[in-house]
């Protein structure tokens, strides 16, 4: 499946794209979370919204974000 992973800034402005192939949703958690180490990102799959992995003040995704995308994933299966 195609994927796309906004970059944000601190405001949550898209800084750039990067669209990529991935097996499933959790393959693209996966990418989300290794470009989330400075910035947020948003994932999406064509129109359909997967993920927002946000940043706590240690740089590491926050639990919020990452809760909510877990649960996103369980609802779809």
């Amino acid at each position: 499946m195609t994927y796309r992973i906004y970059i944000l800034d601190h405001r949550f402005q898209v800084l750039e794209s990067q669209d990529f192939e991935g097996r499933d949703d959790l393959s693209a958690l996966d990418k989300g979370n290794s470009l989330s180490r400075d910035n947020p990102v948003e994932i999406w799959q064509r129109d359909r919204f997967v993920a927002c992995i946000g940043m706590d003040g240690e740089g590491a995704p926050s639990q919020s974000f990452m809760s909510l995308s877990l649960r996103n994933l369980a609802l779809a299966a």
